[in-house]
């Protein structure tokens, strides 16, 4: 039987104690420093044949997360996944993760050691090893802040600023699904929402609170070299697909009727009468890939993901920069593709 959740708080512990219990909790973790973690930095030797790729995400309370409808150990898990799938956007493989987070002393201990049993979970997955961090007193909110470490053959990276006139643009899985499921959340209670399958509502949630993230597709874009242009899909299609395209100085056309949803989401926007273009172009957090591949390697690409079952769509094309981001309707209407996604400091 598991252990009964620890009655003890975080300010009973002192901060060194504290780390020591995340030590523990951590321990299966293989490290590769011989002195594991307890420095002041943690020692990685790199080979001369790989480039590191570092990456460092901020999740703070009320912003990213919300514990009263996430457990710790969901938040750990999708705080880690966030940072995981920067490295599947560069065709990277994920090594090392360092993780520092801020929390009131007063916060119960079974909290905080869920949130690393959910990052650990998810580690373990993908064999990275967590190989230090800090631990510091909040006043109010919760922070985590983590740094990812990753390496890639030398010259294989997958880039945002690639892409090309006439390239093809893909997307892997399925978009909306994170949106929904954390409409979901929000507002478990209401009417509409009892009348969902159970099915649909625990799948959405699913996809919000436990992103999966490309890391296998994204080694074998980069490694193939099938792939021009790459990023994740953390801020909703229609902002990275700008932040591609200014990265690139392209711009880009979007068949609406093109863009994957699941049936799952498809019960979800016919019972909520919601809007299908706000929710697979603006809602975010999916974590897939959005990736423009030239004509050349389409072919090499369906097949690759045919044989090993990757699910892959073609979104639209990339265009000239003067033609700017538009979005194809299913009337044959066409309309600028606004930048409508989540922005932490809009204008």
């Amino acid at each position: 039987m598991p252990r009964p959740p620890s009655r003890r708080i975080v300010s009973s512990l002192g901060e060194f104690e504290l780390i020591k219990i995340l030590q523990q909790t951590l321990a299966n973790c293989s490290l590769p420093s011989p002195r594991g973690i307890g420095d002041d930095a943690a020692i990685i030797k790199p080979t001369s044949d790989d480039e590191w790729l570092v990456s460092k995400d901020l999740l703070l309370e009320g912003i990213h997360f919300d514990s009263s409808y996430s457990s710790y150990q969901a938040i750990g898990y999708k705080s880690a996944a966030v940072n995981i799938s920067d490295m599947a956007a560069m065709g990277g493989t994920p090594k090392f993760l360092l993780v520092g987070l801020a929390i009131p002393p007063s916060h119960p201990l079974a909290h905080v050691q869920a949130l690393y049993r959910g990052l650990r979970d998810l580690c373990k997955e993908f064999r990275i090893s967590v190989i230090g961090g800090d631990t510091v007193a909040s006043r109010t909110d919760v922070c985590i802040s983590m740094t990812i470490i990753g390496k890639v053959k030398a010259g294989h990276a997958l880039c945002r600023g690639g892409a090309k006139v006439g390239d093809s643009i893909y997307v892997t899985g399925t978009l909306g699904d994170s949106g929904a499921g954390l409409r979901l959340l929000q507002h478990r209670s209401t009417q509409q929402t009892r009348q969902l399958p159970k099915s649909v509502v625990r799948f959405l949630i699913q996809r919000h609170l436990h992103p999966t993230p490309r890391v296998h597709l994204g080694q074998l874009l980069a490694k193939r070299r099938l792939a021009s242009a790459a990023i994740d899909l953390s801020d909703g299609l229609s902002g990275d697909l700008h932040h591609l395209c200014e990265a690139s100085h392209v711009g880009a056309e979007i068949e609406m009727s093109k863009i994957p949803i699941s049936s799952q989401c498809a019960k979800y926007i016919k019972n909520r009468h919601e809007s299908r273009i706000d929710l697979t172009l603006a809602s975010g957090e999916d974590y897939e890939l959005l990736f423009t591949v030239s004509p050349h390697h389409q072919q090499p690409l369906k097949r690759m993901a045919a044989r090993l079952g990757h699910m892959i769509t073609r979104l639209g094309t990339i265009c000239a920069h003067q033609q700017g981001l538009h979005l194809l309707l299913e009337d044959g209407s066409r309309q600028g593709l606004p930048r409508n996604s989540y922005e932490h400091f809009p204008l």
